[in-house]
């Protein structure tokens, strides 16, 4: 930081140079004006004796106005040597346009988003979703062979007996996993139902919510509104449609475990409803025990009917 001892030392060693330029290059004061004004400015008697013998910028400006700044006089930079000869310039160009050499592309439209396709092939979900959803039950043709062997046995022929015939009049119960596993398939979840309602019927279709396990409360609402779960009545089919906690992010601490799956299916039993898995894994990832609890059906394009009558 220099001081006017600094600007004095200096007007000492340079007594041929201007001590205004001086003080401007000690960072003391700028530039003085080329044309200072003749007139001097109001509130020049009440400044300090000796202030009019100090360069013209170290005075106090007026009180009455801000100090205007003074336009700066061209010159040579500092770093430049004396004697050295600055080349003005004369006039600016813009620099030229280049002309495209091939025609600029067409305009794109905007990207739509890929059509959705479900994991049922939209020909065959109407068989696949009554395969899944029937119920077998004992209304089709006289079971002529049942009906012999009794009769030979000696037994009485109270009933005749028939043969099972999927049927869907004791209505499904669709039990749809929102956990983080299930996420990327969520609108397949929404065709699904859609779809059970539609060959089914509305009113004979339920349709739960629940998060990793049912057990663990489920509803036909929004996660605030579920409720402990209550198995349908006695004959209904329950489409379980879940990972059945074979995905989701890895080390959740919320993933369904196998004791509650097992009293999921022990529970269903009870009530005389029975239960399918419906899960995107393939069968490499089901595990013993799941298989053993209820049918698993795998939610591919690639299940036939076939494949997705629980057996």
């Amino acid at each position: 930081m220099n001081w006017l001892g600094d600007l004095l030392r200096a007007c000492a060693a340079v007594p041929e140079a201007d001590p205004g330029e001086i003080a401007a290059l000690l960072g003391l004061a700028r530039h003085r004006p080329a044309h200072p004004p003749a007139e001097e400015p109001a509130g020049a008697a009440e400044r300090p004796p000796g202030h009019a013998d100090l360069p013209g910028d170290l005075r106090d400006p007026p009180r009455h106005a801000p100090r205007a700044r003074p336009a700066r006089r061209p010159g040579p930079p500092a770093s430049v040597p004396a004697g050295t000869r600055l080349l003005q310039p004369v006039t600016h160009e813009p620099p030229p346009e280049l002309p495209w050499s091939v025609p600029p592309l067409p305009r794109t439209a905007p990207a739509r988003p890929a059509p959705h396709m479900p994991l049922f092939a939209p020909r065959s979900a109407a068989g696949l979703i009554q395969a899944l959803a029937a119920r077998p039950v004992p209304e089709g043709p006289v079971d002529v062979v049942a009906a012999v062997e009794r009769l030979a046995r000696g037994e009485p022929l109270e009933r005749l007996p028939r043969t099972p015939e999927p049927s869907l009049r004791y209505g499904v119960q669709l039990l749809i996993d929102k956990g983080p596993g299930m996420q990327p398939f969520a609108r397949d979840q929404a065709e699904l139902a859609r779809r059970v309602q539609a060959v089914v019927g509305r009113e004979s279709t339920q349709v739960r919510f629940f998060a990793y396990a049912p057990l663990r409360g489920a509803g036909p609402g929004p996660v605030w509104t579920w409720k402990p779960y209550v198995p349908p009545d006695p004959g209904t089919r329950v489409i379980v449609v879940s990972d059945l906690g074979l995905g989701g992010p890895p080390y959740d601490p919320r993933v369904s475990r196998r004791e509650e799956w097992e009293a999921l299916a022990k529970l269903l039993a009870e009530h005389r409803c029975g239960a399918v898995g419906l899960t995107p894994y393939g069968p490499g990832r089901w595990p013993r025990w799941l298989r053993q609890l209820f049918p698993l059906v795998q939610w591919d394009r690639t299940v036939t009917a076939a494949k997705a009558r629980p057996r």
